[in-house]
């Protein structure tokens, strides 16, 4: 016999004591003064159990033989919006075992020959965490991402085996068989974050066939006896008494609790008020039955791997710390190739949507260093202009369209960008340009081939002419750097108030390349604000993303790299 048989009267006064407890509590947060400003409208769950810090792992560094942790600055800067149309503009249903999942689907113009690469956000997050990702790979690949079950637009079953980890493993593979089936696409990339890399990790068995290669974002590694007990603590608490806990969590706003537990510091306040709607976005029972089908990856699991596999965290992160990746990164030991373990400062949890200029820039570069040589826009570039005159009559239009030479100097110097002369045309002449800018007192002439004027024509008309030859499509090596900033520095050391013109072809990509490693290199400009003042003056800037990727990536990723390493050569 139970004891509330034995004692019926006991069992009523305990259930009544804690509807007290819990009406006592929800009226003392409601109504207890705040300003009203900062009250949520919705709630946002407690500290996700699965993601509490390990006492082990509570280092941000990654000291772990034959491990470079890379540190880099740069969060969120340089962007001046947040593309989330492109998920609009998108958006479709995938059914899948019988579910509807919202998500996106972006068919890239080269099709199957170009593979597909799936965003998998994690526990309680959204595809949308994901938007500069998706605009910045669908120029090079095909893409798609998905909200999980109960997540984002996906809505929510009652079904308790839906959100197992299994679960959702089958939900990921059957998605990449649908994509295949529907767009006869044979290779496949997964980026991952946070539980969805322990998704992916399952998922990898299954599909070793098709994956080129995998990346992690904020990876936990391993779930611990205490997880689990915070886990089951968590399942087992009355729902409307977590509902209490997760308003208080959120009071604060932007600045709460809930939302500190994700972001760095010093993240911007449109990252906070993303941050804020993700997590007002989770209902309680949908944590509930996420939390309570975990079933997460083993050492074995992670070695079972094949893909290379890239690994990415943030100092900052609260949630996971930055050396859970070294963990995964030692037992990973049959995938082909593990990166370097590449932590990115002043970010949280959310890195790919804090610093995502610094996360492309890395995700493009091993892409494309482990094989993916498709989604090159260099040869993707190459592969559409083969066979097209340079002159040709629609190249001729365009060039005639573009504005010759930038009305303006670059901020913080006396560069002047402009598109390539042309001896034969009736306004952008060696000769009328000298006559137009005589402020200018040199050209640098950094194309490929012998240039469509004579050069003598300028210096007849008082302007210097150097030539200094790149190749198109491809980002300028160091070493045209250090011998454009040689001719740039002794032209200056006798003309300090001449301005210089820089011309490739059109004087967006190659131009802005040069004018933007000076400004970095002997200005003193951030990478984003180097590609800002150039594109302030050169409207719209860099056009080719693989330039502006190899900027960050020179300028922030491999100085850090060799800053950790040890090398002296490191700035």
């Amino acid at each position: 016999m139970s004891l509330s048989d034995k004692y019926p009267a006991a069992a009523v006064a305990a259930a009544a004591a804690s509807t007290l407890v819990v009406a006592a509590a929800l009226a003392y947060y409601l109504l207890a003064p705040a300003k009203p400003v900062l009250r949520p409208r919705s709630l946002k769950l407690p500290a996700p159990p699965h993601l509490q810090p390990d006492p082990s792992l509570d280092s941000p560094s990654l000291a772990s033989p034959g491990a470079a942790a890379a540190s880099f600055p740069d969060p969120i800067q340089g962007q001046s919006q947040i593309p989330v149309s492109i998920i609009d503009k998108h958006l479709t249903d995938f059914t899948v075992r019988d579910k509807v999942l919202r998500g996106v689907f972006i068919s890239h113009k080269f099709k199957s020959d170009v593979p597909a690469i799936i965003f998998v956000h994690g526990m309680g997050g959204q595809m949308e965490q994901f938007v500069f990702q998706i605009e910045h790979f669908s120029t090079v690949a095909n893409v798609a991402a998905y909200d999980m079950v109960g997540n984002g637009q996906s809505a929510a079953t009652l079904r308790d085996e839906d959100y197992t980890t299994d679960s959702l493993v089958d939900d990921l593979v059957a998605l990449v068989q649908l994509i295949q089936t529907q767009h006869s696409i044979g290779s496949f990339v997964l980026v991952c974050h946070s539980y969805g890399c322990a998704i992916a990790t399952k998922a990898s068995q299954r599909l070793e066939s098709l994956l080129k290669a995998i990346v992690f974002i904020a990876p936990k590694a391993l779930h611990t006896e205490h997880d689990q007990a915070r886990v089951n603590s968590f399942v087992s608490t009355s729902t409307p008494l977590i509902e209490v806990f997760r308003w208080r969590d959120r009071y604060g706003g932007i600045n709460s609790q809930s939302v500190n537990r994700y972001v760095a510091p010093s993240a911007p306040t449109v990252v906070r008020e993303f941050q804020l709607k993700w997590n007002a976005s989770v209902k309680t029972t949908t944590a509930k039955r996420y939390y309570k089908g975990i079933n997460w990856v083993t050492p074995n699991d992670y070695g079972e791997i094949k893909a290379p596999l890239l690994l990415i965290s943030g100092q900052h992160d609260k949630a996971v710390p930055a050396n859970s990746a070294a963990v995964i990164k030692e037992h990973a030991t049959g995938s082909s190739c593990v990166s370097d373990l590449f932590v990115v400062p002043n970010v949280g949890h959310s890195v790919m949507f804090e610093s995502p200029n610094i996360v492309n820039a890395i995700v493009y570069k091993f892409l494309t260093d482990v094989g993916l040589k498709e989604i090159s826009l260099r040869d993707q570039i190459l592969k559409e202009t083969e066979g097209v005159p340079k002159w040709g009559l629609k190249n001729y239009q365009k060039w005639k369209r573009i504005t010759p030479v930038a009305t303006t100097a670059v901020r913080g110097s006396f560069f002047r960008p402009m598109k390539v002369l042309k001896e034969d045309d009736d306004e952008h002449t060696p000769v009328a340009f000298a006559t137009s800018n005589p402020e200018i007192g040199l050209v640098i002439d950094i194309s490929l081939d012998h240039p469509p004027y004579e050069p003598e024509n300028l210096v007849k008309s008082g302007c210097q002419y150097h030539k200094l030859s790149t190749v198109s499509k491809i980002p300028p090596s160091q070493g045209n750097v250090n011998d454009f900033k040689a001719v740039v520095d002794g032209f200056w050391a006798e003309n300090p108030d001449r301005h210089i013109a820089v011309h490739c072809h059109y004087g967006f990509n190659r131009t802005g390349f040069l004018i933007c490693c000076y400004l970095i290199e002997c200005k003193g400009f951030s990478v984003a604000d180097a590609i800002q003042a150039f594109a302030d003056a050169r409207p719209p800037g860099i056009r080719h993303m693989h330039f502006k990727d190899e900027l960050f990536y020179r300028y922030v990723v491999s100085d850090s790299l060799r800053q950790a390493q040890g090398d002296p050569k490191s700035n």
